[in-house]
């Protein structure tokens, strides 16, 4: 097979899996997929809602000729469940306007503040305490490196007792910076910098195309993570060469 798909069309082969991690002297891991279903117990549609609220309740900033009614504020909302996108498109109609800095500061603090709800509640990803275990042990450097906030992601790994294996190197959201999510490779930069890593002595682990995006745009080979058939061809589809259903075909590989 020439293009570079993952075995199949699905998931990676344990020798491509091998040969990936072979190199991976740091491993930068989202968060929300690889690690944790952040919101599993406060779900991302009830905080897109809040958020939306939110902003509804706002001064509307002025809507475009022709512009379609029926968003917040006049907003043009292109994943209204997304809370993630919601601050974006927000972020993007404002820019520019005087009250631009205090309202995406206010969206941002407010989205803040149910990540940090939701990770009271987040579930484990399957084999994922294992999987970095395994790293750590083996003297690999692990970093996140996610559009969440770096306090719930933290308070997060400090409950699963896993925080000793990330130290300070969770690198999130920069507050009232939505610009700078991925697929922006900000994150990833800042994770490099802050190691020292080059790309090529790294590994991302990511469960979605902007993931995938970020990698690419600094060098960083990728592990695409995809519980769903839609997920992984998503993945493919964006040039994706690795992608697997789950975590434990990747803890196999690295004891092996």
């Amino acid at each position: 097979m020439t293009s570079g798909r993952p075995h199949d069309g699905r998931t990676a082969s344990p020798a491509a899996l091998t040969t990936l991690l072979a190199g991976a002297e740091h491993v930068l891991f989202d968060f929300d997929g690889p690690l944790a279903h952040l919101f599993a117990g406060h779900p991302a549609p009830q905080v897109a809602a809040v958020l939306r609220e939110r902003v509804a309740s706002w001064e509307t900033p002025g809507r475009p000729p022709g512009d379609p009614a029926g968003d917040p504020a006049g907003i043009r909302l292109t994943s209204p469940t997304d809370p993630f996108q919601v601050l974006a498109d927000v972020a993007r109609a404002y820019r520019g306007r005087p009250a631009y800095d205090y309202r995406v500061a206010e969206l941002d603090k407010l989205l803040g503040e149910h990540e940090a709800i939701a990770a009271g509640s987040a579930q484990p990803t399957a084999h994922a305490r294992d999987l970095v275990r395994a790293l750590v042990n083996q003297g690999r450097v692990l970093s996140v490196t996610t559009n969440n906030t770096a306090a719930a992601v933290s308070g997060y790994l400090e409950a699963q007792g896993l925080a000793d294996c990330f130290g300070a190197r969770v690198h999130g959201r920069r507050h009232a910076r939505p610009e700078l999510m991925k697929p922006h490779p900000s994150c990833l930069r800042e994770a490099m910098r802050r190691t020292g890593a080059t790309a090529d002595s790294c590994l991302m682990v990511g469960d979605s195309v902007s993931d995938f995006e970020a990698a690419r745009a600094v060098g960083v080979p990728f592990l695409g993570f995809a519980r769903t058939a839609r997920k992984r061809g998503l993945l493919a589809d964006a040039g994706a060469a690795h992608v697997v259903a789950g975590l434990a075909p990747v803890l196999d590989a690295v004891k092996a």
